[in-house]
């Protein structure tokens, strides 16, 4: 009826990105560190993962995504899953200063180009190139970026050499920005060095099975308790 309302939540942290109902004010009494997810499908949640904001039946398994597996490793820092199935590298960029500017996030995970991989003809240098703009984005707001490699694929056999450029490239352009890459594709391919191991494909050949969301999230780094203003270990 044209009134403000005002929706309060105890004990509970909030995203603020979610504040988007005309005419309520969302409030939450968390005050943890928060760290921002960002990614496609892969990152968002796959094969089970419930999205409460648009739920579907069947997807009714919360546990099928690496941020929610990392948020067990460190109940001391909200994590928040700003992963979107189907997005590219350009997308995430143009999702980016919202993030810092609502969320401030202490970090932000990266993992994605899957769909840079197999829905554009993107070059390892021109993909990295919108990974750096990201990371320098993030730096001069004093925001920790952490890069993931591409995760392996059986979808398509061709793309795996694709992929491992563009992992190498994200890796050298890593060192030279002074980011802390994750090589999650070593941590889910076959014994062969190629292709996701089958105990993580759930049947697509794409994304991980909830196996697959753990093994990643055990991989990861993850900040200290009390080092979210000094950044990661070298």
């Amino acid at each position: 009826n044209g009134r403000q309302h005002r929706v309060t939540f105890v004990r509970v942290d909030w995203d603020p990105l979610r504040d988007d109902l005309p005419g309520t004010d969302f409030q939450a009494s968390g005050q943890r560190a928060r760290i921002a997810t960002m990614g496609d499908s892969i990152g968002q949640g796959c094969c089970g993962y419930v999205n409460f904001w648009n739920y579907l039946k069947g997807n009714d398994d919360i546990e099928n995504s690496w941020p929610y597996q990392l948020q067990h490793r460190i109940p001391e820092f909200f994590v928040i899953n700003k992963g979107e199935g189907g997005n590219l590298s350009a997308e995430m960029m143009a999702r980016l200063p919202g993030i810092i500017e609502k969320i401030q996030p202490e970090y932000v995970y990266f993992g994605g180009s899957m769909n840079d991989i197999y829905r554009t003809n993107l070059t390892p240098e021109q993909m990295v190139s919108n990974y750096r703009t990201m990371w320098l984005e993030l730096k001069k707001a004093g925001i920790v970026p952490i890069q993931l490699a591409i995760t392996p694929q059986n979808s398509r056999p061709l793309e795996e050499d694709r992929i491992k450029k563009t992992n190498a490239a994200l890796k050298d352009a890593c060192k030279q920005e002074d980011v802390r890459f994750e090589d999650v594709y070593s941590v889910l391919t076959g014994p062969s060095g190629r292709g996701l191991d089958r105990a993580y494909d759930p049947g697509d050949g794409i994304h991980p099975n909830k196996k697959g969301y753990v093994r990643i999230a055990q991989s990861l780094f993850v900040p200290a308790r009390d080092s979210a203003a000094h950044g990661p270990n070298p």
